[in-house]
C-alpha cells in the first residue's frame, strides 16, 4: 500500500513538473512572437523601423520578467508634444528633432554627426559645429533640448515605466534611471558583465533602433523585480 501511495505521489510530481515546462515554453515562444511581432512596424514615411528581439537573443534572457517589463514599456501609448504614442517613438522622435538644427547648407545635426553627438564633450561639439556650418543659435538651441531631455522627456519615461527598484536603460541621450537621465561616461559600466553589482541585476536586454544608423537601446532591472 506504502509502495503504491509513493508510486502516487512520484506520478503526480511528474505531471506537474512537465505542466511546468510546457507553461515555460510557451511564455518563452510568446515572448519571443511578442519581441518579433511588435519589432516589424514601419514609422513616419517609412524610412525608420524598430528591429525587434531575435530569437535567438529572446531565448538566452533568464529573467523572462525583465524581458515582459521592458516590452510593455517599449509599447506604451504616451503623451507626447501633443501626440499619443508609443515609447518606442518617443525615443526617436526626441532624437530626430535635433536635426531641426541646420547647418549652412540645411544639413540636420543628426544627420550630419549621427547619434553619436551626444556622447562628444560640450566644448569639443561646440567647436566642431562652430567651425563646420552652425552658429550660437544653433548651439543655444542645442543646450535647449538636452536640457528638455534631461527633464520633460525623461520624467516622462520614468512615470510610465512600472518599476519596483533601480533600472537603467541606455538611450542616445544617456542612461535613464529611477534619478533621471545621467551621463553615460559615468555609467558605462552597468550592463556588462564586470558591473560590480551584477549578481543583484536581470541580464542586459538589447532593443535594435534605427536613428540613421542602427541603435542598441539597453536595459537591465534588479531580480528582486
Amino acid at each position: 500500500m506504502r509502495n503504491m501511495n509513493k508510486k502516487s505521489q512520484i506520478g503526480s510530481t511528474l505531471v506537474w513538473i512537465v505542466a511546468t515546462l510546457i507553461i515555460l515554453f510557451i511564455l518563452i515562444v510568446y515572448l519571443i512572437l511578442t519581441g518579433l511581432l511588435t519589432g516589424k512596424n514601419e514609422l513616419i514615411n517609412g524610412v525608420k523601423k524598430i528591429t525587434g528581439f531575435s530569437a535567438s537573443d529572446a531565448v538566452s534572457v533568464i529573467d523572462l520578467g525583465s524581458m515582459q517589463s521592458f516590452l510593455a514599456f517599449l509599447n506604451k501609448e504616451v503623451d507626447y508634444h501633443e501626440s499619443r504614442i508609443k515609447v518606442r517613438e518617443v525615443l526617436i522622435n526626441s532624437v530626430e528633432r535635433y536635426n531641426s538644427i541646420k547647418d549652412d547648407k540645411d544639413k540636420g545635426l543628426i544627420d550630419r554627426y549621427g547619434i553619436m553627438v551626444f556622447d562628444e564633450p560640450s566644448d569639443n561639439l561646440k567647436s566642431k559645429m562652430l567651425n563646420q556650418g552652425f552658429d550660437e543659435d544653433d548651439w543655444k538651441k542645442f543646450i535647449e533640448y538636452q536640457q528638455n531631455d534631461h527633464e520633460e522627456m525623461a520624467s516622462l519615461l520614468i512615470n510610465n515605466f512600472n518599476y519596483c527598484g533601480e533600472f537603467y536603460l541606455s538611450i542616445p541621450q544617456g542612461i535613464l534611471t529611477k534619478d533621471g537621465l545621467k551621463i553615460k561616461s559615468t555609467m558605462s559600466d552597468v550592463f556588462s558583465d564586470n558591473f560590480a553589482r551584477s549578481d543583484e541585476f536581470a541580464p542586459t536586454i538589447s532593443y535594435s533602433i534605427i536613428i540613421g544608423n542602427l541603435y542598441e537601446i539597453k536595459f537591465r532591472m534588479l531580480k528582486k523585480c
